[in-house]
């Protein structure tokens, strides 16, 4: 959500009900504690070595409560489209999810689950395309 009080950064926000104010998010800065946990987002980029291979997003278990992927499109950006599914997403035949250069998808967690970022594969029409993005850590 856009800065209710007309933050020109562009900056993200959300509601904190219990101080009944807005709280701005900052990706360089831990969000503010939630009970007794920090919470903060973590950057991610993963590109494409072999196209036609799903690849995992991540090599370890990773529990997220959120993530945002955008498909490269500033420095570096994709030639081709990017695929995103399970272990079974291929760029030609299984193409589950599919993102041009600057698209995005973000996703929240059920309250009391998470993703496990292991489990979302990624294809390439092109080597060295991919995604960046940010995830909440569950």
């Amino acid at each position: 959500m856009a800065d209710p009080a007309g933050n020109a950064s562009g900056a993200i926000c959300y509601y904190d009900s219990a101080t009944g104010r807005w709280v701005t998010v900052s990706t360089e800065k831990p969000m503010p504690t939630v009970g007794s946990v920090a919470m903060a987002w973590v950057a991610l980029t993963k590109t494409v070595a072999v196209p036609g291979v799903a690849e995992p997003l991540v090599a370890v278990q990773t529990f997220a409560s959120r993530f945002l992927l955008t498909a490269k499109k500033a420095t570096g950006a994709n030639t081709g489209n990017v695929y995103l599914g399970d272990s079974t997403v291929n760029r030609t035949s299984n193409q589950q999810t599919l993102l041009s250069a600057g698209d995005a998808i973000g996703l929240d967690s059920p309250l009391g689950t998470k993703f496990d970022l292991a489990q979302l594969y990624l294809d390439a029409a092109t080597a060295g395309d991919g995604l960046t993005g940010m995830y909440l850590p569950a």
